[in-house]
């Protein structure tokens, strides 16, 4: 299901299936992540989180962060 890495790259896009294409959907957390950690490393909106509870009835499991 849509646990850790999907959250972390598509955090929002409607999950289908681990061989859908999901170029440009969602947010891409980790990506914004690196850009504000190398830009402006002081920032406190520096925040990545796999909570989606939209998505929870996909999971296996619920994310433990």
């Amino acid at each position: 299901g849509p646990v850790y890495g999907f959250q972390w790259r598509h955090f929002g896009a409607k999950y289908v299936d681990m061989h859908t294409d999901y170029t440009g959907q969602g947010v891409d957390q980790l990506k914004d992540v690196i850009h504000k950690l190398k830009t402006n490393p002081n920032d406190r909106r520096i925040v990545m989180s796999a909570w989606n509870p939209a998505d929870l009835d996909q999971m296996a499991l619920p994310p433990c962060h």
